[in-house]
């Protein structure tokens, strides 16, 4: 099993692993962080609106709100790229707790039936949740 592993802005700067690994970094504006490049394969980054927003559905389905149908995509392609490729996944947000944590726990969802320890343990997006939910039983997510 992979693991989508959650951080903050400046957790993630931090972040290293010994295996291959990519990123999803979310950010409201183009403010990244310095991700450290070793054993990294790929980074995918995107602008979300208003990320630390933590149930704001209704703007995810009005005009693309929060999390739009087109950055779902780009997040199944991404992973689909480079499932074979890494280990692990780091999604990294802001305050590592909303946007990041929303992305992995659907992720989780849809790959594994399971997402617990990200609601357990975090407060997700749910309107970043719901997207990629919707959005991953539409395109057929295939990794294996």
């Amino acid at each position: 099993m992979k693991w989508f592993e959650v951080r903050d802005y400046e957790q993630s700067r931090h972040y290293v692993s010994a295996l291959p690994w990519a990123a999803i970094s979310v950010s409201p504006s183009n403010d990244w962080p310095h991700l450290r490049l070793r054993n990294r394969v790929a980074l995918l980054q995107l602008t979300v609106d208003n990320c630390q927003n933590a149930d704001d559905v209704s703007r995810a389905f009005l005009f693309g709100g929060i999390f739009s149908h087109n950055q779902a995509d780009q997040v199944f392609s991404f992973i689909e790229r480079h499932w074979s490729e890494v280990d692990s996944f780091l999604v990294q947000c802001e305050d590592g707790y909303t946007c990041a944590p929303a992305i992995a726990a659907a992720l989780m969802r849809l790959l594994y039936g399971e997402d617990e320890w990200y609601f357990e343990n975090c407060n997700p997006n749910m309107a970043i949740y719901r997207t990629l939910l919707i959005r991953g039983f539409y395109s057929g997510l295939q990794l294996w």
